[in-house]
């Protein structure tokens, strides 16, 4: 799989690739705070809607940090994504 940077108008996606019927969605910061979860939901429903030819069958959502902070974690951990 290829990963880079995504630039479509009006929305950037930090890492992306995709390999057959996978793709994979990705934020990269060094300070994650929960919000961010909400934002990488938005940018993939966005996706969803402008831009189908960019997704596949099984979307992967992540966050690339160097530090998680305690909230994200947490609200991850419940699965509450808030988008």
């Amino acid at each position: 799989m290829k990963i880079g940077r995504l630039l479509l108008p009006g929305l950037e996606i930090d890492i992306y690739g995709t390999s057959d019927d996978f793709c994979i969605i990705s934020e990269a910061t060094i300070r994650a705070i929960s919000t961010l979860i909400g934002e990488l939901g938005k940018k993939a429903d966005r996706l969803r809607r402008e831009h189908p030819s960019k997704l596949r069958k099984r979307v992967l959502l992540a966050i690339y940090t160097s530090l998680a902070l305690q909230d994200l974690v947490k609200r991850a951990k419940r699965r509450e994504f808030g988008y």
